[in-house]
């Protein structure tokens, strides 16, 4: 797969700008992006400010060979920091190395348990109802 990064590929640090984010529901980003070192440096930041203004943070997998090239910062965001992860069925099973989406959402579940007690009231999680 061929994608073309356009002025994503000069992303830096420098140019995360905070008072965006605070004022963010979701923070979206890009799994494309990991495969720059600054871009990746970035979205450590912009993942940290995104949780200090209680936005939610939501990750692309991108493709399959992405999820390959990326596993491990993947997984850890996937734990620690992630509450919308978009992505297909290879991609998950790719990113939790199981053969079946069954067994991903399995995977997936037991990884995002650490997370539904910072998790945005507004949505609904298997440990929370619904916000009125």
């Amino acid at each position: 797969m061929a994608t073309y990064l356009g002025a994503s590929n000069q992303l830096r640090v420098s140019d995360i700008n905070e008072t965006l984010i605070a004022r963010s529901e979701i923070t979206y980003v890009e799994g494309y992006l990991f495969d720059l070192p600054p871009a990746k440096e970035a979205i450590r930041k912009v993942v940290n400010f995104a949780h200090d203004y209680d936005s939610m943070v939501a990750l692309s997998l991108s493709d399959m060979f992405c999820v390959d090239r990326h596993r491990r910062d993947f997984l850890d965001l996937v734990t620690n920091d992630v509450d919308v992860l978009l992505c297909n069925e290879t991609e998950v099973c790719s990113l939790f190395q199981v053969p079946t989406l069954e067994k991903a959402s399995t995977r997936s579940k037991n990884s995002a348990s650490s997370r539904w007690s910072r998790a945005d009231p507004r949505v609904p999680t298997s440990s929370r109802s619904p916000a009125p």
